[in-house]
């Protein structure tokens, strides 16, 4: 694995976790326990909805695309809001109460026994997950088929080839497009796997699954931060995430790359949190940020669209009164 390589799976992680330090910091938001894994769980699915965009406007634009363009964007978005952040705030220094709870937050991440128990456990099944995708090519299944096809068939041809069902393929004069039975699926996942071969300047059955390592992890971050803003202690925190990781099919999606769920549970999952903290605590940017995690899980899964419905739903039910008198 490259340089490239490493910058492209880490540059759209860095970007959205900077792009929401910064309108944390804009909005002179309060720090609350757990901030910084919170920070780093939803920047990675922001970052890369953002990367899945600026690959699809790179081949709307240039016909194909480049590498180059697509990460020099992605480095200025992340010297901008490096810029924004090492920047002196606008409301100078922070309050007593806010540098308490801050200080809190990074006590709760200290030490002890039970916490470097924990600790080591979910390392050693993100250890195992790793090698399970470094050593396990690509299994022919239906993963293979729905995404990691038109991921291998985009490398080879140089570009977002079209891709058809089988039957406009027969039908197909001159060189016939791309064929596969899961045409019309998002194509999300396909996205990120061809930008990975990309960076790679190869065709890697096995590092091609590396996001879905990051996915997982990005996850319980999020899952961390989460238990630390709603006031439980880093060992309950740490118990928590070692029983997601531990489960057998959070563990499976990880080690066997290919598969797209664990992705809805990013975009889905940590929407809905976010859509169900904005609403409660009244803060738009949460709200925001949840809406754009579910219009992304779409693009993801054709389930995602339910996901989107359900999420507009609750800001509708939230938003009428609680009871409604109907006149006799």
């Amino acid at each position: 694995m490259n340089l490239l390589t490493i910058l492209g799976l880490s540059g759209p992680w860095l970007a959205g976790c900077l792009a929401l330090a910064c309108i944390r910091k804009l909005q002179r938001q309060s720090a609350h326990p757990g901030r910084l894994f919170r920070l780093l769980g939803y920047g990675f699915f922001l970052g890369y909805a953002l990367l899945y965009g600026l690959i699809l406007a790179n081949q709307a634009f240039a016909g194909q695309v480049q590498v180059l363009p697509v990460m020099i964007v992605l480095l200025a978005l992340i010297m901008i809001g490096a810029g924004i952040m090492v920047s002196p705030a606008r409301s100078g220094l922070p309050d007593a109460a806010t540098r308490k709870i801050a200080t809190s937050a990074v006590q709760s991440a200290g030490g002890g026994w039970l916490k470097g128990i924990l600790l080591a456990w979910i390392a050693l099944h993100l250890v195992f997950a790793l090698a399970n995708v470094l050593s396990i090519p690509m299994f022919p299944w239906d993963s293979w088929l729905l995404w990691m096809y038109r991921a291998k068939a985009w490398f080879y041809h140089g570009g977002l080839a079209e891709i058809t069902g089988p039957e406009q393929w027969i039908t197909a004069s001159g060189v016939p497009p791309y064929t596969v039975d899961a045409y019309s699926y998002p194509t999300f996942l396909s996205v990120i796997g061809f930008w990975v071969s990309l960076c790679l300047g190869r065709w890697s059955e096995t590092l091609v699954n590396l996001p879905g390592i990051l996915c997982g992890l990005a996850i319980a971050c999020s899952l961390y931060g989460h238990a630390l803003k709603l006031g439980l202690s880093s060992v309950i925190a740490l118990c928590l995430c070692y029983l997601l990781v531990s489960t057998p099919l959070f563990a499976t999606h990880m080690s066997l790359g290919g598969y797209s769920d664990l992705w809805m549970a990013g975009y889905a999952g940590l929407g809905f949190v976010a859509l169900i903290s904005g609403l409660e605590t009244r803060k738009p940017s949460y709200t925001a940020i949840g809406l754009i995690l579910l219009c992304v899980s779409a693009l993801v899964k054709n389930e995602g669209f339910v996901w989107l419905i359900m999420g507009l739903a609750l800001i509708f039910l939230m938003r009428v009164p609680a009871r409604i008198q109907l006149e006799s």
